[in-house]
């Protein structure tokens, strides 16, 4: 009866002791067998044995979505990345009528935290084309996790132009952050040395938004404006 309790935000009554593994039904066989070991490992805070039990309880259910997502939550809860996985696959590939935004953009974000940056930045892409409102709303313009996920996938794939794109696409913000600033200022440098205009502005960009300059930083723009006003000023 205690199980109704596992929820944190539920007080237990104080006449019902805490869950143990003598709880565990050592050779569970029917839905609620597996449904109530994996709730009890979840208390337990096993969440890899909590998660399997979940798995093996959506299988043997009427509403198997509902127990892979409690699964899948108890699999993150763990930081369970390979078994999250598995549970993001099990539903795409079973129940992909069940696919929502959550679950596609958990499946994306661990997909990312594995470095596995190709499948990540294909996953991202499509919860961009699958739920382009819910993209929008849900990652607000000061901070655009979406967009430096994306980011960093792109730059580890060495795929500059679209590095460049996203790094832009940031950088149109009313105030860009400062480490932005300076990892265009960095792409530039690496892809275009000859451009001192390009490199001059972005200096002063930094400038310009109150961000300091590091000393040889200072001496670099000084000499960028003597050789720009050499070269075309003279």
């Amino acid at each position: 009866q205690w199980i109704c309790f596992y929820d944190f935000l539920l007080e237990k009554p104080d006449d019902l002791q805490d869950p143990t593994e003598a709880n565990i039904n050592k050779q569970p066989e029917t839905f609620e067998d597996f449904r109530n070991n994996g709730l009890i490992y979840w208390m337990l805070d096993d969440h890899t044995a909590a998660a399997e039990s979940l798995m093996v309880a959506a299988s043997k259910s009427v509403n198997k979505v509902i127990y892979l997502k409690l699964a899948l939550t108890c699999a993150k809860e763990g930081f369970k990345n390979s078994l999250s996985l598995t549970i993001c696959e099990t539903i795409r590939k079973e129940v992909p009528e069940a696919r929502e935004f959550k679950t596609d953009y958990t499946y994306a974000q661990i997909l990312n935290d594995e470095h596995r940056h190709e499948e990540a930045y294909k996953a991202l892409l499509d919860v961009l084309k699958s739920y382009p409102e819910r993209s929008f709303f849900e990652f607000p313009k000061d901070y655009n996790f979406l967009l430096h996920i994306l980011k960093n996938n792109v730059k580890a794939m060495e795929n500059m132009s679209a590095y460049n794109k996203y790094i832009s696409m940031l950088l149109s913000r009313d105030t860009p952050i400062e480490n932005q600033l300076r990892e265009q200022q960095e792409l530039v440098k690496s892809q275009s040395k000859e451009d001192l205009f390009l490199q001059h502005n972005l200096m002063e960009n930094l400038v310009r938004y109150n961000f300091e300059l590091y000393p040889e930083e200072q001496e670099e723009l000084k000499e960028m404006k003597m050789r720009i006003k050499a070269a075309h000023f003279a």
